[in-house]
């Protein structure tokens, strides 16, 4: 990952916080940006909005998803940890809900929401782990590719909830304790591929929610994934008997 463009977030950094550093991007770059987060703890006490004024594209890095967090902090109740309108990538770090007493319980205290229009998204190695939902997709011409990333114990890994049109790829990523993993709530035109992922289901858990009065597709593929473990329903919603289900892979 390369940019002229960097600025490096930390103690000993161009700003301290995250949020500081975004809205610094938002208002003033002009040119491709990375925002580079040091190792360790970087508290999150109100929603990080991602929007760029000049339609450039920003990436946040960290040095490893064992190695840098971004933590709920107080301030952040009934708010997401991030909210994008313009194109971000994410790269290696963790995202952890668990350091705000019960963060994630309630709705809209989400790790990332994607809310642009007709932007594409890539995550990379990252941890997403308890909040309401991993990642929420709402806006409409969004492409979000996520590999190598795992997301824990939330009410929902992936929710796709789109008036319009979502292409979503997944590939070699890892889903425990969230009561539903992947929910395709409503969207008007899905391309969504899954790849080599691994669901760990206990009783009671869905891996895939389908809702086919909201969902129309154009690809649905699900190819070599797996339940690793001891229960719960791997893929619910689906009438395999229908003529329009019967193309799901």
């Amino acid at each position: 990952i390369y940019s002229k463009n960097k600025i490096v977030v930390g103690s000993r950094g161009d700003y301290e916080t995250l949020k500081e550093a975004v809205d610094w991007f938002n208002k003033n770059a002009v040119e491709n940006t990375i925002i580079q987060l040091d190792s360790g703890s970087h508290p999150i006490t109100d929603t990080v909005f991602i929007n760029s004024l000049k339609n450039v594209k920003l990436t946040i890095v960290g040095y490893g998803s064992n190695q840098t967090y971004l933590e709920a902090a107080t301030g952040l109740k009934n708010k997401s940890m991030i909210t994008v309108t313009s194109s971000c990538d994410f790269y290696d770090l963790t995202l952890e809900g668990s350091t705000l007493s019960n963060y994630g319980l309630n709705s809209g205290e989400n790790g990332i929401n994607f809310s642009a229009s007709y932007c594409s998204f890539k995550i990379r190695g990252c941890d997403i782990s308890r909040c309401n939902v991993g990642i929420g997709i709402r806006g409409t011409g969004i492409q979000l590719e996520h590999w190598n990333t795992s997301i824990f114990n939330c009410s929902k890994g992936i929710e796709i909830d789109s008036n319009g049109a979502i292409t979503y790829f997944c590939t070699t990523s890892f889903f425990q304790g969230n009561a539903i993993n992947i929910d395709l709530v409503k969207s008007s035109n899905l391309n969504l591929v899954l790849i080599a992922y691994k669901f760990r289901l206990s009783t009671g858990q869905i891996g895939i929610k389908y809702d086919r009065a909201n969902i129309s597709y154009t690809e649905i593929s699900v190819i070599g994934g797996v339940n690793i473990g001891q229960g719960g329903t791997y893929i619910s919603g689906v009438d395999f008997t229908n003529a329009y289900d019967a193309d799901i892979e």
